[in-house]
């Protein structure tokens, strides 16, 4: 008997690190739950953090987390069934964001790729960490076992789905973990896929438009990258990152092979650019006959 409960145990704290958040979730349900805790139509992250799990009433405190089998668990396992599957993609991202920019980002991708909503099922940390023991209880930080999260979990899932806010001095490049996310991918050549809001993405367009100059001003902005100055919001993991860097690779390797990256990606919207510029013209000149 003791075997077996064992066994089911390891079977569920597995299931459970391994689960994720599914993209029909982030898009429905989860607007009603942000505004039912925080009030807001259009909250942070940062303050969906506060409700969640600052107040007085915590959100899955009544449930035993499968991991470590105590009171208080992670987001992901208090998500309905349906919603909470086998992560397909790794969200790099920041807890700054709000959820319409989340989701505005989240809608553009989707409109670019024939997914559907439930296919789709991201490691999040904000589902995927046990907060109780990050943010209630402090027992734990997000860089616990930094290696084996980022690692493991990048080869294992396989692709990445990283959140810019924008181009313009995006926070995505000033948060220390999102920078270490970008090196440990194109270190193990785990393929990333860029996304904005439809709002900052007009923004780009609008600047890539202008030749050579509105080029030189995003790709200025997207390769300004200093970890050594990157922040997180917990000390103990920004030694930690920072720390796991300056021993192994160091700060300068990491700041190029994420301006490489982004360099990667702004070649690839200005050909995306001419190649709509390009078929505009063709249609043009089909109908002008």
């Amino acid at each position: 008997m003791r075997f077996r409960f064992g066994a089911r145990h390891l079977i569920r704290a597995r299931h459970s690190a391994h689960a994720g958040v599914s993209l029909a979730y982030l898009m429905g349900d989860f607007v009603r739950l942000a505004y039912d805790w925080s009030g807001e139509e259009n909250p942070s992250f940062l303050r969906l953090k506060e409700v969640f799990w600052q107040g007085d009433e915590k959100l899955g405190s009544n449930i035993r987390c499968p991991r470590d089998g105590r009171p208080g668990c992670a987001l992901v396992d208090w998500l309905p069934r349906e919603h909470r599957r086998l992560q397909t993609h790794f969200m790099s991202w920041s807890w700054q964001y709000s959820l319409q920019q989340l989701q505005s980002a989240m809608k553009m991708w989707r409109s670019t790729r024939t997914l559907e909503f439930h296919d789709v099922v991201f490691y999040m940390c904000f589902f995927v960490n046990n907060q109780f023991r990050i943010i209630v209880d402090g027992s734990a930080t997000g860089s616990d076992n930094l290696e084996e999260v980022f690692q493991t979990n990048l080869r294992r899932i396989g692709q990445v789905v990283a959140v810019l806010d924008s181009w313009e001095e995006p926070v995505y490049l000033q948060r220390v973990w999102t920078i270490y996310e970008q090196y440990v991918a194109c270190s193990l050549q785990v393929p990333v896929t860029f996304i904005m809001p439809e709002g900052a993405a007009a923004s780009l367009s609008k600047q890539i438009s202008r030749g050579d100059a509105g080029i030189d001003e995003v790709t200025r902005s997207l390769c300004h990258v200093n970890v050594a100055d990157a922040r997180a919001f917990d000390p103990r993991d920004e030694q930690k990152v920072k720390t796991t860097i300056q021993s192994t690779v160091g700060f300068d390797q990491v700041n190029q092979h994420v301006k490489d990256a982004m360099i990667q990606w702004i070649c690839v919207v200005v050909r995306e650019k001419f190649q709509q510029r390009i078929s505009r013209a063709d249609r043009e000149d089909v109908f002008s006959v």
